[in-house]
């Protein structure tokens, strides 16, 4: 259960404890969301124009069977993709992403990478 007890206080450098506000995760949650929907939109463009049914087309040279193949493979992990970066949208937005705060005190969401 998230009930953000990693988020009250901080230690300082002189062993006080100072209370920090919770971290936004809008910025990790719109570019991970962002990186999502770019997969999609790789994954629909290249699946209707390279289907891996086009591979074994006779009359193609080797350059353009390696590049085709190259193509229908890469909208095959486009799908992949864009379900592995929803996924870390939704764990960041809930706040399973955060992993504390670095040297400079800027909140880390690399717990979900």
């Amino acid at each position: 259960f998230v009930d953000g007890s990693n988020f009250n206080a901080t230690p300082t450098q002189n062993g006080n404890r100072k209370t920090i506000a919770k971290p936004s995760a809008l910025y990790p949650v719109i570019n991970t969301l962002l990186g999502s929907l770019m997969c999609a939109a790789i994954y629909l463009v290249l699946s209707v124009r390279y289907p891996l049914d086009t591979m074994l087309e006779p009359g193609h040279s080797l350059v353009s069977r390696v590049l085709i193949t190259h193509l229908a493979l890469t909208h095959c992990r486009a799908k992949y993709y864009f379900v592995w970066l929803l996924a870390e949208s939704v764990n960041n937005y809930v706040g399973l992403g955060f992993s504390g705060y670095d040297k400079e005190g800027e909140p880390v969401w690399d717990v979900c990478k």
